[in-house]
């Protein structure tokens, strides 16, 4: 068999990443009909990651994601929901997360893969040996394990906040976790936070949102969530048919422009008879009692 051409055996590398989502053991590519002495090539030039012995990844690869590897898992809790693009506290993903087998052994340190460390022993990384409802594939766990793994380590708000942003389905596309991987999260939720898998909604745009919703809730306050008033014109909440409720679900201030916006949108549904109430992301994240105390005020008073 003549020799295979240096193209395509970078072909066939990429092709294996990228059906394992960008990590895959050597096996993979021997399996693909590559040599080791191939595999080891693309690794001196460049093409291929090793992370750890046995291991290789794309180079294009998130620093976390190559770390998690390394340490002898992959990324898991606020890691890996993070990676999905699901909210979560401020600060929390200073900490990388690893999601492990239960059989996990020769855990290595994230930052250097020839050093040999002990669970808990490096500081800024936390190990899960949590059961995994789905398979692994690539670098994180799936969306119902990160969810599953997140719900010990966040707050119960923001629990609630990454299973909404997991089922809302984008314009076009299909959510994160449907009814059935949702059932099977639910099922494996101690009995305490089963309740997060019945207050989870779809609709919400942001965690704030999610978490006035909650306080909203729990003051027992009905409302209406994510109204259209007239065809160009969404509200996050209607409370009463007359309190508009909107939270700003940026974590920092917005352009001037969309200042602008907001300030017009409330001066016209003033001018349909609305009241407007508007808070600000750090209002609800650093002052949600506030907040909270401000609506029952104003639907106390009446219209």
């Amino acid at each position: 068999m003549p020799p295979m051409d240096w193209t395509a055996v970078t072909a066939i590398a990429i092709a294996v990443l990228l059906h394992r989502e960008g990590v895959a053991h050597v096996s993979a590519f021997l399996a693909a009909g590559l040599t080791r002495h191939q595999v080891a090539a693309l690794f001196r030039q460049g093409v291929l990651l090793r992370p750890r012995i046995g291991w290789y990844a794309d180079p294009a690869l998130p620093l976390d994601s190559v770390r998690a590897v390394r340490v002898g898992g992959v990324l898991g809790a606020v890691s890996a929901a993070a990676s999905y693009g699901l909210p979560v506290p401020e600060g929390a993903d200073a900490v990388l997360h690893v999601s492990l087998e239960d059989n996990a052994g020769r855990l290595r340190h994230s930052r250097n893969r020839t050093r040999h460390v002990a669970a808990g022993e490096e500081d800024g990384v936390r190990r899960h040996w949590l059961p995994r409802l789905e398979p692994v594939r690539g670098h994180r766990v799936a969306v119902v394990d990160a969810l599953l793994q997140l719900a010990g380590c966040v707050p119960f708000e923001w629990f609630v906040a990454a299973l909404d942003q997991a089922m809302r389905a984008p314009r076009g596309g299909s959510a994160l976790i449907g009814g059935a991987s949702l059932g099977r999260l639910r099922s494996a939720l101690p009995a305490r936070l089963r309740e997060a898998c019945d207050l989870a909604d779809g609709r919400a745009e942001s965690p704030i949102e999610t978490i006035v919703r909650l306080g909203l809730v729990r003051l027992g306050i009905p409302f209406d969530l994510q109204v259209w008033m007239l065809p160009y014109h969404r509200v996050d909440f209607l409370i009463g048919g007359w309190l508009v409720v909107e939270v700003d679900g940026k974590r920092y201030h917005a352009s001037d422009e969309q200042f602008e916006a907001d300030r017009e949108r409330d001066a016209l549904f003033a001018a349909w008879g609305y009241r407007v109430l508007r808070f600000s992301y750090r209002q609800v994240v650093e002052d949600l009692p506030s907040v909270l105390d401000v609506i029952a005020a104003v639907v106390a008073r009446g219209r």
